[in-house]
């Protein structure tokens, strides 16, 4: 894994059990924390990786339900980055 100097999330698919897989790209080591909100602003999926190494990684998204629009939030230690996810399946 190579470091990245922006902190990003992106979506890339669904898996064989229909669950999100997602791409995270950490610009440093330290603890990071994912927030999946519904479009209603609820949480509906939080995950904590604690020492997380630099580099790109990537993330199932167990709870999955149901096709919609999410918001993800990604905070790092010095760092936070967002993105808007449609997802159809």
């Amino acid at each position: 894994m190579s470091p990245t100097d922006k902190p990003s999330i992106r979506a890339l698919g669904t898996n064989a059990k229909d669950k999100v897989v997602m791409e995270l790209s950490v610009p440093e080591q330290g603890n990071v924390y994912v927030d999946i909100l519904d479009r209603h602003g609820d949480v509906v999926w939080r995950m904590d990786a604690p020492g997380l190494e630099p580099g790109k990684h990537e993330v199932v998204w167990d709870g999955f339900s149901q096709p919609g629009i999410y918001n993800v939030y990604v905070k790092g230690m010095t760092w936070d980055a967002t993105r808007e996810m449609v997802i159809y399946t």
